[in-house]
């Protein structure tokens, strides 16, 4: 089988309550409060990690998977309102033949759960997840694989950043989950609502 040759990351997800950030090894500590619970653990017969297992663990999380046709792809869940964690997401993306096959699992803290954050979290589905990869992966072009870039170049990321914004909203009213109307041009009303900085020369 071939070698994948894009490797995937964890981008910023948002839902009107949640923020999913990608995971970082700083997540631990604060990770550690939220997992912390037998509750969490009664059906696996595990205990909740300590803060330094827990980063030890995300170390190994953030460094990717050592198998170069699965990616793992991991956030951080954060509450808009106040700010807190209350969990995290995960999904696995095996590159299977032509296309891209995801996993996804969730983990939600006690003190939020009932809340419907894990149906909300789900709502980011398998199918939105692919096309933001898939719409990284087409941007880069050979030339830049020669480069040894996996990423679009950073002088594009504005440009990149619309074009996956673009193919994700698309997605999104395809599948049913948006709640307004679709646009005539999903590209042009994703580019009127951009803050675009301007800085004095």
């Amino acid at each position: 089988m071939e070698a994948a040759k894009t490797r995937l990351e964890a981008e910023p997800v948002g839902s009107p309550r949640l923020v999913l950030e990608p995971l970082a090894v700083w997540h631990a500590e604060e990770m550690a409060v939220v997992l912390d619970s037998p509750e969490l653990h009664r059906f696996t017969g595990t205990r909740p990690d300590t803060p330094d297992e827990l980063r030890a663990r995300y170390e190994r999380l953030v460094a990717g998977s050592p198998d170069e046709l699965v990616d793992w792809l991991n956030w951080a869940l954060r509450v808009r309102e106040t700010g807190a964690l209350a969990g995290t997401v995960q999904a696995t993306v095996s590159h299977a033949g032509s296309g891209l096959v995801a996993e996804v699992a969730w983990v939600v803290g006690v003190p939020w759960q009932r809340r419907g954050f894990a149906t909300e979290a789900a709502r980011v589905t398998d199918e939105m997840f692919l096309t933001a990869a898939q719409a990284i992966a087409e941007q880069v072009s050979e030339d830049n694989l020669a480069a040894e870039l996996i990423y679009p170049p950073r002088d594009r990321i504005f440009s990149a950043s619309l074009h996956v914004a673009e193919r994700v909203a698309a997605c999104i009213f395809e599948e049913g989950l948006a709640r307004v109307p679709r646009p005539a041009d999903i590209g042009a009303l994703i580019r009127s609502c951009v803050y675009q900085p301007v800085y004095p020369e």
